[in-house]
């Protein structure tokens, strides 16, 4: 059996050295629960008996869907992709709060959470 489009965007994730830790992290364990649940083997993912023109293919840029939030009330811990798909706007509220803080007062996990959602928003429409 042949990777899955989904698999080969998760495992070009895990694999892209620029692509944000929070988010590598994410997509292993999201690629893992996928290759379990499909009852792929060893012999299919490293000997070759998949289909080579399936091969795991590169992305560009990272899914920012796949980041958690690390923060608040009501989404922390959850992925960007699922928040929006519950309250699209709360991510843009985000994203105005977010640039309201100075940016030197701004610590580090606010300026991957605002990169992220920023650049998810961009490829996303409500």
């Amino acid at each position: 059996m042949g990777w899955a489009q989904t698999e080969r965007n998760l495992l070009a994730l895990v694999c892209d050295l620029n692509a944000p830790e929070p988010e590598a992290e994410t997509a292993a364990v999201k690629l893992g629960k996928l290759l379990r649940k499909r009852g792929a083997t060893i012999a299919e993912l490293l000997d070759g008996r998949h289909n080579s023109a399936a091969a795991p293919s590169i992305i560009t840029s990272a899914d920012y869907g796949l980041f958690r939030m690390e923060w608040g009330p009501c989404y922390k811990g959850e992925m960007l992709a699922d928040i929006a798909i519950k309250d699209f706007n709360y991510l843009q509220r985000q994203v105005a709060w977010l640039k309201s803080i100075p940016e030197k007062e701004r610590s580090p996990k606010l300026v991957r959470t605002l990169e992220a959602i920023q650049k998810y928003l961009a490829t996303r429409k409500p």
